[in-house]
């Protein structure tokens, strides 16, 4: 919701401290507010303290004040760091490169997103001939004056004629969807509003399609509400109606937490339903026959439409994911006895559901499975020690015609249609931004045809190199990560700037990752940087994964300081020189670290990190997140668990000592990892710390965005600017200068 400059101003004014506040602090002196000694958690016996949720407003004048004051304490220890107009302007010369998206090919044309260098956001192009640039088809930079508008989820009616696509307005997870006809390219009146972690698929003829919705309850969808998001909702919309004329595919009442997504079967036949609750990977898995079945409503008025879905797999056991059908013969992949996943077959007309096994569970993930060559031939994604790679398979016999081998690398994009012998991948590694790849499929030797080569401006990538490391963990689990740096420094120095970054949660796995910023990292500061591979990720499976989750989550934890230990124990750094980072789920990560060894970081970067383990769940999607964080409210021992390790309620000066240097980064419209959690750690932690101004000279200290989001859509200018701010909190803090 926008508001007026006068009146009640919303937390955006805050981004720049007012002049009276600009003045030089020490790093030890930090602002007192409130602490409201009435608020208390009571649970499962226990009374918390919670003097600070007066925080949790977003829109009090209280919680505007300490915004205003954080960035007004932060702002002049960046700005006054000598370095960083060199930071700012070489990260600007990074970031100023083309990238490409895979084509796609749909109807007539194939299209493809494209970014110049510096634009906001990317454009999405269209060309008959991949290699002419082809005419711009929708340029979301036109959205919004400052480049925070975006696109954020989009897909293709089967035939190219329509494009359904959501947009996000400063980083929100909140969308509008639109649909354009692209044979007229004409934008249509259809606009479906209150829509989030929504579906997008339209029916095989194009007359509608299917998305998700929240009840209109009163709640703001601006993207600045904390208020908890329920009773997620599928809906039918029919082009050309009013919104309040769509049907009701499937709800669950009973169940305000349970989410459901769908997809059209590549025939057009069958509408494929996976229901979950919040954000665990186990679902329950319908269908929906769209053959000869009126499910339009004829009058104007929403309502129900009836639907009766067949519960193929009604226990929240597993994980299936729709992948192909031959008529009644469904080709899925699923985790159903089989952590690393398979891909399996089940006829519609079994009443016993019986699976039959078509690539069977191996050592490596199955991360992603798509058919092509009108179900000829099928294209496998294998994660392998956290590196991708590519198989075509032969749907026949079921057995490898091809290994698309790219190194150590990930594949962060895949263009592959059911009905197409054209396939487009591309691939980056840490030192490369990205390589595009055609494969023709009619070709018996499937030969790799270079696309497009992204390059960057004033560097060479032979100048460094990766590898990969094993390190035990505390409880004797063996690690992956990688490691990597200039080939010219001295990796027996016990003093090299060390960047350590992590996840390890939600089923996410992190393969190798092109960024700017580490590239600026490690060739103006020398730096190494290490991506580890934690538990609760998803790069060895489920197993992988619940090793890393609810009681299991100190697993992460000791992963991660073990990461840092390795480092220290191979003489490439020292605890002084090491950098923690992380974001969401990875801010929990870096917090939860400091909290249980500050000895170990120089510098700890926390982006909108989740630090309330206590009342997590009661803000935005946070009750989706129980499925890996526990159940508070519920679980006597998951209550107790999260006590243990959660920021908030751990902040206590150490013994010895004192914290590293804490930055914290949080924006105004982030509605998925409310900024609350950020304010209430800051607040508890500068309280401490004022406590120990004899100890405590580390600056804590936290930096709070406006019109942006958790970080999906964030324009070119916003992410240039952050992460210049980010470095030279580091550099000014570790006393280290850019290097030409």
């Amino acid at each position: 919701m926008r508001r007026k400059i006068t009146g009640r101003i919303s937390i955006c004014r805050y981004l720049i401290g007012s002049a009276r506040l600009r003045m030089p602090l020490t790093h030890q002196d930090y602002p007192e507010f409130k602490r409201d000694e009435s608020n208390v958690i009571t649970s499962h016996g226990y009374s918390i303290a919670d003097p600070y949720r007066w925080l949790e407003d977003p829109e009090s004048e209280e919680t505007k004040e300490f915004v205003e004051k954080q960035n007004a304490i932060v702002n002049p220890i960046i700005d006054s760091y000598v370095d960083r107009e060199k930071i700012e302007a070489r990260l600007t010369e990074l970031y100023d490169y083309e990238r490409y998206g895979c084509p796609m090919r749909r109807g007539d044309f194939y299209y493809y997103f494209h970014n110049s260098g510096l634009q906001n956001q990317p454009v999405l192009y269209r060309t008959k001939d991949l290699t002419s640039r082809g005419k711009v088809f929708l340029d979301p930079n036109t959205f919004s004056t400052d480049g925070t508008t975006s696109i954020n989820s989009y897909t293709f009616s089967q035939d190219g004629a329509l494009f359904a696509y959501s947009v996000s307005e400063a980083g929100s997870d909140w969308t509008t969807i639109h649909v354009k006809d692209t044979i007229n390219n004409q934008v249509l009146s259809d606009k479906l509003e209150r829509v989030k972690f929504s579906s997008l698929k339209f029916t095989k003829d194009g007359k509608g399609l299917f998305y998700n919705r929240y009840p209109a309850d009163g709640s703001s969808a601006s993207g600045t509400s904390t208020a908890a998001n329920k009773f997620h909702t599928l809906y039918y919309h029919q082009l050309g109606q009013e919104q309040a004329a769509d049907v009701i595919m499937a709800k669950f009442p009973d169940f305000p937490d349970y989410m459901g997504h769908v997809t059209v079967s590549e025939d057009g036949r069958y509408l494929f339903l996976s229901v979950s609750e919040s954000c665990d990977t186990k679902c329950l898995f319908w269908y929906f026959d769209l053959e000869n079945v009126h499910y339009e409503l004829d009058g104007n008025s929403s309502g129900d439409g009836g639907i009766e879905w067949v519960k193929l797999f009604d226990k929240m056991e597993a994980e299936y994911q729709y992948v192909y059908n031959f008529n009644r013969d469904v080709i899925l992949l699923t985790n159903k006895d089989a952590p690393k996943w398979r891909v399996m077959k089940v006829n519609l007309d079994d009443t016993e559901c019986k699976l039959i096994d078509l690539v069977a569970e191996c050592e490596h993930v199955i991360d992603h499975v798509s058919p092509m060559a009108n179900g000829t031939m099928f294209i496998i994604n294998y994660i392998m020690h956290a590196v991708d790679t590519l198989f075509i398979y032969d749907s026949t016999t079921w057995s490898v015609l091809k290994k698309l081998d790219s190194g150590i690398s990930a594949v962060n994009g895949i263009s592959a249609r059911h009905d197409s012998f054209e396939l487009f991948f591309r691939v980056c590694t840490f030192v490369t931004p990205g390589t595009i790849y055609r494969v023709d499929l009619t070709d018996t030797l499937f030969t790799l045809q270079l696309w497009r080569e992204l390059k960057l401006k004033n560097v060479n990538q032979n100048d460094f190199t990766s590898r990969q490391v094993f390190y035990t963990s505390k409880d004797g689990t063996k690690v992956p990560m990688f490691i990597t740096h200039k080939k010219c420094i001295d990796l027996t120095s016990g003093n090299n700037v060390t960047l350590v970054y992590g996840y390890g949660g939600f089923n996410v796995a992190l393969g190798p990752t092109f960024s700017p910023f580490y590239m600026m990292f490690m060739q103006h500061f020398n730096g190494i940087f290490c991506q580890t591979n934690l538990r609760g990720g998803s790069e060895y499976g489920e197993e992988w994964h619940t090793g890393g989750m609810k009681l299991n989550k100190q697993n992460v934890f000791d992963d991660f300081v073990a990461a840092a230990e390795y480092m220290i124990a191979n003489n490439y750094t020292n605890s002084n020189r090491i950098i923690s980072l992380g974001g969401s789920n990875g801010g929990l990560l870096t917090a939860a670290c400091m909290c249980q060894r500050p000895d170990l970081y120089g510098v700890v970067l926390c982006q909108v990190g989740v630090l309330d383990m206590l009342r997590f769940h009661l803000f935005t999607i946070g009750a989706a997140w129980q499925s890996d964080f526990g159940y508070p409210d519920d679980n006597k021992l998951h209550f107790e668990y999260l006590m243990t390790y959660s920021p908030l309620h751990n902040v206590k000066m150490p013994q010895k000592g004192q914290w590293p240097a804490f930055l914290a980064l949080t924006a105004d419209h982030d509605d998925r990892v409310s900024p609350l959690h950020t304010l209430k750690f800051m607040a508890t932690l500068q309280h401490e710390a004022n406590k120990h101004k004899d100890r405590q000279t580390n600056p804590l200290m936290a930096m709070i965005d406006t019109k942006a989001g958790h970080g999906a859509g964030k324009p070119t200018a916003k992410i240039i600017e952050e992460r210049s701010r980010m470095m030279s909190f580091c550099a000014k803090h570790l006393d280290i200068n850019f290097c030409q």
